[in-house]
């Protein structure tokens, strides 16, 4: 989705048959082709190790470090958060946050220890109306507009529950808005984790999640659609954190909760032996011609995962 003033591209990497890993994994990306200012037409590169992050493979410590220890000024920062039986993760991505932001929280009925964990870190809890799963077919963007709405700063930083800021984006991101730039909003490359390693399959893709109050919404009313927004998109370099798969218990949940969206906007296979050819045809594509089988047991299980995702999404309808 084109965002005004702002390049073009699309959050979803070819695949065949035109299916994607969707709202259940981030897909792996091709290397993004926004061009920076004074770059001659390239994105700069940027070693591990100055990015913040640790230079073992599977980056599980993430180098975030408490966050009071942080030497970023966020004050002029709210941190926008959608919340749903996050407990297991969202202590992690709460004290990764730099002291003096604001952080707003809009849960979802959890049931878990999600909003207290959210209150003991200064977090503004807010409840939302509805369930945003069982809302316009899946779509969260009534929740994350209404706590970007009801922020008190002149910028916005999203954050989901599962990430993790570095101490090096979270010092880029205090002196991109202590000089002020012409940009409205900045997006910025995440780092997508398996089961606590990154591999080939996720890879990274790039995500706008900087933004001045006013200038951006949420109006496409679909699964993790991309922001729009009103202006300029400038481009960071550090790389947030993104915890997508940290277990067999976390699959099951994804499952359970994204599947009934997906199956909304995918056409049904024509019968149970077609979906179940498609999720061998897409698990040998992920394996083989995405080389995933390169990571390891990790890599292999991912490409068996994504397969049976994308067969369930398209399993024929009752009638």
């Amino acid at each position: 989705m084109p965002a005004t003033g702002s390049p073009s591209w699309s959050h979803r990497s070819p695949q065949p048959n035109g299916a994607n890993t969707g709202a259940l994994f981030s897909p792996r990306r091709h290397k993004p082709c926004w061009p920076v200012s004074g770059s001659g037409g390239r994105l700069p590169s940027w070693p591990a190790s100055a990015a913040g992050c640790c230079e073992c493979r599977d980056c599980s410590c993430g180098g975030a470090g408490s966050r009071r220890d942080r030497m970023s000024d966020w004050s002029p920062i709210s941190v926008v958060m959608i919340t749903r039986n996050a407990s297991a993760t969202l202590p992690v991505a709460l004290g990764s946050i730099p002291a003096g932001a604001e952080i707003i929280v809009a849960d979802a009925d959890s049931t878990d220890q999600t909003v207290p964990i959210a209150r003991s870190f200064g977090a503004r809890v807010i409840r939302q109306d509805q369930d945003p799963v069982a809302a316009a077919g899946g779509n969260f963007d009534l929740a994350r507009n209404k706590a970007m709405e009801l922020a008190r700063r002149d910028w916005l930083f999203i954050l989901d529950g599962d990430e993790q800021l570095v101490p090096a984006l979270a010092e880029e991101i205090a002196a991109t808005v202590r000089t002020g730039q012409d940009h409205a909003a900045y997006d910025l490359p995440r780092r997508n984790l398996f089961w606590g390693k990154a591999v080939r399959l996720l890879g990274e893709d790039r995500q706008i999640r900087l933004l001045r109050k006013g200038r951006g919404r949420y109006v496409d009313r679909c699964l993790h659609c991309p922001i729009r927004i009103d202006g300029p998109v400038g481009h960071l370099l550090h790389a947030l954190i993104h915890h997508n798969v940290t277990g067999l218990q976390d699959v099951v949940r994804r499952f359970r909760r994204y599947l009934p969206i997906e199956r909304q906007t995918r056409a049904p296979a024509a019968s149970r032996h077609a979906a179940l050819r498609h999720i061998l045809r897409m698990s040998r594509y992920y394996l083989l011609r995405q080389e995933a089988w390169r990571d390891g047991w990790q890599g292999v299980l991912a490409s068996c995962i994504f397969g049976l995702y994308h067969g369930l999404a398209q399993w024929p309808r009752k009638k």
